[in-house]
C-alpha cells in the first residue's frame, strides 16, 4: 500500500511536527530546574503549558512500575510519535487551505477538551493564558504546513 503523495514535502511536515513533540518535555526539564531552585514555583502557567504541549505525559504514571527514567522515556517517545503522526495526518488529509483551516479548528476543539478535562470540566479552572499560548504554538505548526498548500481545490 502506497501512501498518497503531495510532492516531496511529507517528510518536512513529519520532521516539523516531530520537533514540536520535543518542546513539552524540554519545558518540563526547565520547570523541574526552576522548582529545584525555588520550591514555591510549583504550578502556574508553565505547568499548565506543559500539560497542553505534552499530552502523553500522563504515561509518566508508569514510573511506579517501570522507574522514573523509563517512564520519562516512554512518555517523551510517545509524545514525539504523536506529533509525528499528527504532522503526517495534516499533510496527507488537508489538501487545500480550507481543509487545513478545518483541521486546525478540529484540533483546537480537541485541545480545549483536553484542557477542560484537566480542569475538571469547570471553566473556572481553565488556565486561559496557557491555552492561548498552546493554540499559537500548535497554530504555527499548522501554518508551516499551510504555506506549502495551494489555494485551489483539486478535483479527482
Amino acid at each position: 500500500m502506497r501512501l498518497p503523495t503531495r510532492g516531496k514535502g511529507w517528510w518536512t511536515a513529519a520532521v516539523t511536527f516531530t520537533v514540536g513533540g520535543v518542546v513539552g518535555p524540554l519545558l518540563e526539564l526547565l520547570d523541574m530546574a526552576l522548582r529545584r531552585a525555588d520550591p514555591s514555583h510549583a504550578g502556574g502557567f508553565l505547568s499548565e503549558l506543559i500539560f497542553l504541549l505534552w499530552p502523553t505525559q500522563v504515561l509518566g504514571l508508569m514510573e511506579t512500575s517501570l522507574g522514573s527514567a523509563t517512564a520519562g522515556v516512554v512518555a517523551t517517545a510517545s509524545n514525539i510519535t504523536l506529533f509525528w503522526a499528527l504532522g503526517l495526518i495534516v499533510h496527507f488529509i488537508a489538501r487545500n487551505k480550507a481543509a487545513h483551516g478545518a483541521a486546525l479548528i478540529v484540533f483546537a476543539c480537541a485541545l480545549a477538551s483536553w484542557e477542560l478535562w484537566g480542569a475538571g470540566w469547570t471553566l473556572e479552572y481553565v488556565h486561559w493564558p496557557a491555552m492561548a499560548v498552546a493554540l499559537v504554538f500548535y497554530g504555527g505548526f499548522f501554518c508551516s504546513e499551510v504555506i506549502r498548500v495551494p489555494w485551489t481545490v483539486h478535483r479527482a
